[in-house]
């Protein structure tokens, strides 16, 4: 009869010690992380030397051993066991389960919370700039006293000028931008806000559920 043993440890070990499945030693950013579904050459390392370890355990030091026909149909219920407890799947199933209004209400009131912040934002720079403004003009007026005073010539008065001009200008078109911004952000509903935020959690969920289908779509296939 053949020995199934070896075989069997195998595939356990291998289904909870591959890297991000259960758990990640060591994690990418802790010491160990949970159904992480993520992975790195250290991780890997790890986890291969654990295998060996817990491997050689199991069939050199302890010498388990299954010597028994195993019936197709057992060996087959034995694989959607593992499949079905493994944290993927799980994960894929609260994934599916998941109700996304609470999610959804929530991303509503951050981007709303992000909206008023922003424009509070704009309205601070727009103060800013225009105090700036002010400043340049008043050096304009000052180097044109100490023009007509003669401290400065004709030339060095032309290219000051010239200078604060044109940051008078950019500053100028810097307000115009924001202004347009102020307008378009103003211009949108509330209802528009909701309808963009529930479409991007709605496309994150389901990018998630198909990543997630994906990774276990690979698991079945190894």
């Amino acid at each position: 009869m053949a020995d199934w043993g070896p075989v069997v440890i195998a595939v356990v070990l291998f289904v909870l010690l591959s890297p991000g499945l259960l758990f990640q030693l060591p994690g990418n950013s802790r010491v160990v992380e949970f159904a992480n579904f993520q992975t790195s050459g250290v991780s890997i390392c790890v986890h291969t030397v654990i295998f060996f370890g817990l491997i050689t355990i199991f069939l050199i030091a302890i010498g388990v051993h299954i010597s028994t026909e195993v019936n197709p149909l057992y060996a087959r219920r034995f694989a959607e066991k593992i499949y079905r407890n493994s944290g993927a799947a799980r994960y894929l199933e609260e994934l599916q389960q998941t109700d996304l209004r609470p999610k959804i209400q929530w991303a509503i009131s951050n981007a709303r919370l992000k909206e008023k912040v922003a424009a509070r934002a704009r309205a601070f720079d727009i103060s800013e700039r225009k105090a700036r403004i002010w400043s340049l003009q008043k050096q304009r007026y000052q180097a044109r006293a100490r023009l007509n005073a003669g401290e400065l010539t004709q030339e060095e008065f032309n290219f000051r000028d010239a200078t604060l001009e044109a940051r008078v200008q950019a500053e100028k078109e810097a307000i115009q931008v924001l202004q347009q911004e102020a307008s378009t952000a103003a211009a949108a509903s509330d209802v528009q806000l909701r309808k963009r935020v529930e479409e991007e959690v709605l496309a994150k969920h389901e990018k998630a559920i198909s990543n997630t289908e994906a990774y276990l779509l690979s698991f079945s296939l190894r």
